[in-house]
């Protein structure tokens, strides 16, 4: 399979010519996805069932617990933003706070399911919601940076179309891996309380390798930036505003030339001078103006000495480098506010992301309760990931035909069509059930590669208005929703559950469930995700951004112009 293959077919005029990224940068930066895929897999699949059914707490008990630890993300990721933009700014790269998540990661997951039977069902959840707080935490600090690097690493809109849809065929064997590998990993446990701790200690090891291997892209994007909060450019002439790009220069004169794997790269100009070659990990860089004839990375507002302030007039950072917290909030929603195709692109990945998170953690209860085995959770993921892992690249090449917006909807209505006929499991459970799930999975991966690969154009679009140094911030804003819509997965399943009188119960008992919670149990997993996914549709209705107007250059049939800013 090579990995040239997703954009092999899509014509590129000479003004939207970007340079290829290196095989190895979109290997790198892909297997980052081992720790994302795992670590929204594993939680997702068993954490609410091994409280229920393990631990013995309600059902509605545990989706607090659950979406406790979520809204802990939601809080803490505008923050982890910032501070990976300011690590941008000072160091020249996001790595330092990916690193520290990396490392500290495995610890925490292995703690959220090492929980001592002893402590009885409260004591139980208190623990899991302390370690699996900490998780989040350790997760939060490498996710934020790890997705703002698209934007960073290639400036083209297929490159990163190309590069997303990689990540997403790692993506999907890592939810394979962790999705049937971890279940298998828990029967190999003499009891249950040892499975689970075997599960989340090998689990924990794997996400972090991972991780740990994306870190040395972070480290090569930013190595064109220095520092514009304290730092020094060994360069000539003046202070260096590379830190919000590598494609600006200063009033002072031009900034020197810089090196990285990849030889020289691009020339742009500003009002005040040329701008000499720089690189990133690509061969070479486009030219990038405005219709000016000035770069749109030349803002005064990132300027060295100045600090930005969002509409509030706040400085997310103080003249000292110190973070500003309310300030930093107050630029998420700023965000959210000026850019239009990011609400509506965010809308539509929340919706989604709540879809697809509810029919995650019902996947072991319809395992259980409907198909009657526990180890057929296997089975579903094998069902749902391995026609995934062979379709991801096949959106990629239509999304570079069709446009991604539209190969997005696309991939939205086969997944909505496949989970609503799985509402035939509450009438005839079987075998039949896996096919559907196929098809699912088979949508699941444009719905998982072409939004991300629309963030990246989301923040150039958003850069060329209101000048660079914000990736971070989008970034932040992105996580914390798609948190949020996962987090409400869960609390949506244990609402139900509860609802419908679900029975739980620890390890060591037999329980029959009533036919109100086997109902439901069906129902979340099918018709409910197909009326979220078909709502969704109707936001992505609203999303005007198009490849023109991230590549003025290029003019696509049909193509409409800017809509939003």
């Amino acid at each position: 399979m090579s990995i040239d293959a997703p954009d092999a077919a899509a014509p590129e005029t000479a003004a939207s010519r970007a340079p290829r990224l290196r095989p190895s940068v979109i290997t790198r930066y892909a297997i980052g996805s081992i720790g994302t895929g795992g670590f929204a897999t594993l939680p997702g699949l068993v954490l609410t069932y091994y409280l229920t059914d393990s631990l013995g707490v309600a059902a509605i008990v545990a989706g607090i617990v659950i979406t406790a630890a979520k809204v802990w993300d939601v809080i803490i990721d505008p923050i982890v933003g910032a501070l990976s933009d300011r690590d941008r700014a000072r160091h020249g790269t996001r790595r330092r706070l990916m690193l520290v998540g990396a490392c500290t990661i495995w610890l925490f997951f292995a703690l959220t399911f090492a929980t001592p039977p002893a402590l009885g069902p409260v004591l139980g959840a208190i623990w899991v919601l302390v370690a699996f707080l900490l998780t989040a935490t350790a997760f939060s600090l490498f996710q934020v940076p790890y997705i703002a690097l698209p934007a960073e690493l290639t400036p083209g809109y297929n490159e990163r179309t190309r590069l997303l849809t990689w990540r997403v065929v790692v993506l999907t064997l890592a939810i394979l891996l962790f999705g049937a590998g971890g279940p298998a990993l828990r029967r190999l446990g003499g009891d249950p309380a040892t499975g689970y701790l075997i599960m989340g200690a090998v689990a924990g090891i794997v996400l972090t390798v991972g991780m740990l291997v994306a870190t040395t892209v972070a480290k090569h994007a930013g190595a064109g930036a220095a520092s514009a909060l304290g730092g020094s450019d060994r360069g000539r002439g003046g202070v260096s505003t590379r830190a919000f790009g590598p494609r600006s220069t200063t009033e002072n004169g031009p900034d020197p030339h810089s090196t990285t794997e990849n030889g020289p790269g691009p020339r742009s100009t500003t009002g005040d001078g040329p701008d000499p070659h720089s690189t990133t990990e690509n061969e070479a860089n486009p030219r990038s103006t405005t219709g000016n004839g000035s770069a749109p990375h030349s803002t005064p507002e990132n300027r060295p000495g100045l600090h930005p302030t969002n509409e509030n007039g706040l400085e997310p950072r103080s003249a000292t480098g110190r973070l500003n917290i309310r300030a930093q909030y107050a630029e998420g929603i700023d965000t959210l506010r000026r850019s239009a195709p990011f609400r509506t692109l965010l809308s539509a990945y929340l919706l989604q992301a709540l879809a697809t998170g509810l029919m995650l953690t019902g996947a072991q209860y319809v395992a259980t309760w409907v198909l009657h085995s526990e180890a057929a959770v296997e089975l579903l993921f094998a069902a749902l990931i391995a026609p995934a892992f062979l379709a991801a690249p096949v959106w990629g090449a239509i999304a570079a035909r069709l446009g991604k917006e539209r190969t997005f909807a696309y991939a939205s209505v086969l997944f909505a069509l496949a989970a609503l006929s799985l509402l035939g499991l509450r009438f005839a459970p079987g075998a039949w059930a896996y096919a559907p799930v196929a098809v699912a999975g088979i949508a699941y991966a444009g719905m998982q590669s072409l939004p991300m690969a629309m963030l990246p154009d989301v923040i150039s679009h958003d850069e060329r208005a209101h000048g660079p140094g914000r990736a971070g911030t989008f970034s932040g804003v992105w996580t914390a929703g798609e948190t949020t819509g996962m987090a409400l997965g869960a609390t949506v399943l244990s609402i139900i559950l509860a609802v419908t009188g679900y029975v739980s119960s620890t390890a060591d008992m037999t329980v029959t469930q009533p036919d109100a919670a086997v109902t439901g149990i069906v129902v979340s997993f099918s018709a409910v995700p197909a009326v979220l996914i078909v709502l969704s549709l109707v936001a992505l209705g609203r999303y005007r951004l198009r490849r023109s107007d991230i590549e003025p250059g290029h003019t696509a049939p049909g193509a409409t112009g800017s809509h939003g800013s």
